[in-house]
């Protein structure tokens, strides 16, 4: 930029009558400076204030000898706390450090890095993430990437769904993210006993909270780290929760020879007894939601079911109990209504649709809604999952457009589309089982409606025709996407 031109010599600037002289401008500033340091003052006081310094106030505390834990908060993510509500760990070895969950921001990973140089100036030989929730791995990129390491389904889980997660922690705890990107943990760990870093140490991989939940034991001192399976003093999350499945890995900790408990979030203990309180919320959680979906309840009253007393001590139970619900009543009330058979739908089908019923293929009828409706209530579905946006074939057309060339007929459907997508967790899951399950990816849901009914449109999937925990996993998530459909659409 050019410089302006200074003033000619003989130009005269004089004080216009309403503004200060020169001489009464130390004063103004004089008065500024005891405002702004006045409000400062006043600021310092303010429990938010602090959060502009993006300071986590991590202290290790070490528990037993060479394991430590920093215990977050048993809070919701906000703007205040930034993230910090989870319990993340490290084992000092004779050789190394073994990191136990990464926070929930780029700047969480930085200063738990430097909260673990104040105690050992030992190298990281090994980060682990205990599953794919964003409070446990998005301080990740403060870590050696070599280091980083988790299941298998876990490092499917955060490819698929880490950027989405990212994105809504921006939203949650705001510039406390800035910087934050995902990192992917490029080593799958081997369950079992092993020695790491100086350190004997065994990997549990189990499951429940999510898809794959990994729990470490420290034999050098007896210390179970079980991350989110177990909850002290706040109420479990379950956005991805296998109830059934939880309660079994409960059961598989309990039996360990364990002198001290590290949960997922709340205070470490020296007995069972955060196991039992998880395990009976998780239970009390399930029987309520079949007995609601059983007595035919709809979600607004299930959300005004008594909290039992013993829970009333939890934190944050009203709200996690909601979230619950709405995460697991609509499976549940699916379950009830497919019961032994539909009655509107043995009525409806025709002896076609009942071959296709035989060979595994599920179908939802909604009435009196336009085909776009479903379609988009169906492709937000799949994005609520944190799955990339599906690939939508034009199906319909497509039959129209070749039916003078093949001589089928035309206007089978009044529109009909499907949606073909990949859920990498599930996809990893399959591929784990067997190689050949590469065929059964992607999944595809199909939305279709009839000339003579074009405001009668139905959703048919087809879950993987195999009894495996992979196919099972799939068939849960294409259900849950038609539920999901279905409540957006108001049809719950």
């Amino acid at each position: 930029m050019t410089p302006a031109a200074p003033l000619a010599p003989t130009c005269v600037v004089r004080p216009h009558p309403r503004h200060p002289r020169p001489g009464r401008f130390p004063v103004v500033m004089r008065w500024l400076a005891r405002v702004l340091a006045a409000l400062s003052a006043l600021l310092a006081l303010i429990p938010g204030a602090h959060a502009e310094r993006f300071d986590y106030r991590l202290e290790p505390r070490e528990i037993a000898p060479g394991a430590y834990v920093i215990v977050g908060l048993k809070e919701d993510f906000s703007f205040t706390n930034g993230g910090n509500i989870a319990n993340a760990g490290f084992l000092v070895g004779t050789e190394g450090v073994i990191v136990i969950d990464t926070g929930s921001s780029k700047r969480y990973g930085e200063q738990m890095l430097a909260a673990i140089r104040r105690v050992t100036p030992l190298p990281v030989v090994l980060t682990l993430n205990t599953h794919h929730h964003p409070d446990h791995f998005l301080g990740n990129q403060a870590f050696p990437p070599a280091t980083l390491a988790a299941l298998p389904e876990t490092i499917a889980a955060i490819r698929s769904e880490g950027e989405a997660f990212n994105a809504n922690m921006y939203r949650l705890n705001g510039d406390w993210m800035r910087d934050t990107e995902v990192v992917v943990p490029a080593r799958a760990v081997e369950p079992g006993r092993q020695r790491i870093g100086g350190r004997d140490v065994e990997l549990l991989a189990l499951g429940g909270h999510t898809v794959a939940d990994l729990a470490l034991v420290d034999h050098d001192t007896g210390t179970v780290f079980a991350a989110d399976l177990v909850f002290n003093g706040r109420t479990p999350t379950t956005p991805h929760a296998d109830i059934a499945r939880w309660l079994a890995a409960l059961d598989a900790l309990e039996r360990l020879p364990a002198q001290r408990w590290v949960p997922g979030h709340g205070e470490v203990v020296t007995d069972t007894a955060p196991l039992r309180q998880t395990r009976d919320y998780l239970a009390w959680l399930q029987r309520t939601i079949r007995q609601s979906a059983e007595d035919g309840l709809d979600m607004s009253e299930v959300f005004a079911t008594p909290i039992p007393a013993r829970f009333a001590a939890l934190a944050l139970v009203e709200n996690e109990f909601r979230r619950s619900v709405a995460h697991l009543f609509p499976a549940a009330e699916q379950a009830v209504l497919e019961g032994p058979a539909r009655a509107d739908e043995a009525a409806d089908e025709t002896a076609g649709r009942q071959a296709g019923a035989d060979a595994g293929i599920r179908v939802r009828h909604f009435t009196d809604v336009d085909f776009s409706d479903v379609r988009d209530a169906l492709a937000e579905a799949i994005a609520a999952e944190g799955i990339t946006p599906p690939v939508v074939s034009h199906f319909g057309h497509m039959l129209d457009r070749t039916a003078p060339d093949l001589g089928h007929a035309r206007g089978l459907y009044a529109e009909a589309e499907i949606l073909t997508f990949c859920n990498a967790a599930v996809a990893a899951r399959l591929a784990a089982e067997a190689r050949e399950h590469i065929a059964l990816c992607p999944l595809s849901i199909g939305v279709y409606a009839e000339p003579r009914a074009p405001r009668e449109v139905r959703v048919a999937y087809r879950p993987p025709g195999i009894d495996t925990p992979g196919a099972t996993a799939a068939r849960e998530l294409m259900a849950r996407i038609v539920r999901r459909a279905a409540a957006l659409l108001g049809r719950e």
